[in-house]
């Protein structure tokens, strides 16, 4: 009897030291640390860590973000303030997302410059870099990129043309809206001349192709603007295509490298949840003063969440001066629609000035994330030379 026990236990005990070693391994390889592949990551390309920038002078940044479903858009953060969102051109998302945003540092010192991308309303971790801002170009050491990058564009702020940066993979169009042909598609950070534009600035035309041979459109909600800009002519709108869905294929002179519209993937989200984000702000940002001189500036707000919105109301509020213009009202939005705002600004003397954008300034509307409401854009105002 005594030796039936004993078998007993042993066997008991065996079984336990199995069930430990199931549950818990030293050698499995998982210490817990590794990354989750249910939300997207981000990388910036440049500028570098430890870069050196100059002080009222702007600044891209280029960066590339991937998911499995798809990234919605990306924001850009100054020493965790948003200065600037650059959403996808496909509603679904991109699974390889590059894109190009920029900010004009205003003081001189260390600045820390983070970027998070979204599917959606799901964030990645932050991408982050160290810059040094100098009052001179001549105090800046040169850093060169160790590698060259597509995406990586360069901008000459006196340039006496006037040229689009692309934000992101973007549809070059035969005409200016979504229901004429792509032409070829233009990469994150594509340089192109503007030739034309839309008498509201909405869509420019520009030249591409050899020799600039060729005129294409794109929407002015996916593209940066500099150089010199007051003379672009308003130019006659191309003809309605028969075929609204036929779509030329890209010419031989103008490959892409990579298409923005990946197969259509489904997105989930928290039911009945919107979140609204200050999309982009367009016009001009240098400006040459002539008496009091009135520019035009468009700013698109988009539903990036699951729910629609009620009504809500809009600021801009332009600084030095704390001025407050009221965007108006907005009756509502549904899930991944945009409303276009219009709005004047006075500038009666030189400076940098800055006009930053408040969607749902009365705080109406109940959202995923009421962090990434406002934005900011950064005018130069000139004297005449």
């Amino acid at each position: 009897m005594m030796h039936k026990r004993v078998l007993l236990l042993l066997t008991v005990l065996v079984f336990a030291l199995s069930a430990c070693n199931l549950t818990s391994s030293p050698d499995d390889g998982n210490d817990g640390d590794a990354q989750d592949s249910s939300k997207p990551s981000v990388q910036i390309i440049a500028p570098l860590e430890g870069d050196e920038i100059v002080v009222d002078t702007r600044v891209l940044v280029s960066i590339t973000a991937t998911d499995t479903v798809g990234v919605t858009r990306a924001q850009l953060f100054v020493d965790g303030q948003i200065v600037k969102t650059v959403p996808s051109e496909a509603a679904a998302g991109e699974q390889v997302f590059d894109a190009v945003l920029d900010f004009t540092p205003r003081t001189v010192g260390d600045i820390e410059v983070s970027v998070v991308a979204y599917r959606a309303s799901i964030p990645s971790d932050e991408a982050v870099v160290l810059l040094t801002v100098r009052a001179t170009s001549a105090q800046v050491t040169s850093t060169p990129i160790p590698q060259p990058q597509t995406n990586v564009p360069v901008i000459t702020p006196n340039d006496p043309t006037c040229r689009i940066v692309t934000t992101v993979n973007l549809n070059l169009r035969s005409g200016p809206d979504l229901i004429y042909p792509v032409l070829a598609v233009l990469n994150a950070g594509a340089v192109l001349p503007i030739s034309g534009r839309l008498a509201n600035n909405q869509w420019w035309q520009v030249r591409f192709g050899n020799f600039g041979s060729s005129f294409g459109w794109v929407s002015a909600a996916f593209v940066l603007v500099y150089g010199n800009c007051a003379l672009v002519p308003v130019v006659p709108i191309p003809p309605t295509p028969i075929s609204a869905t036929t779509q030329a294929p890209p010419p031989a002179t103008f490959t892409p490298t990579r298409s923005p519209t990946p197969p259509t993937p489904t997105i989930t989200l928290t039911p009945g949840v919107p979140d609204l984000v200050v999309a982009s702000i367009v016009g001009e940002q240098e400006v040459v003063l002539s008496g009091e001189t009135i520019r035009q500036y468009s700013v698109t707000i988009t539903n990036t969440g699951a729910g629609a919105t009620g009504q809500f109301s809009n600021t801009l509020t332009v600084q030095p001066g704390n001025i407050q213009i009221d965007l108006g009202n907005v009756g509502g939005l549904n899930p991944s629609q945009s409303i276009l705002l219009q709005v004047n600004v006075t500038f009666n003397a030189s400076g940098n000035y800055s006009l930053a954008v408040q969607a749902d300034s009365g705080a109406q509307i109940s959202e995923f994330s009421e962090v990434n409401n406002s934005a900011i854009y950064s005018v130069t105002v000139l004297l005449p030379l």
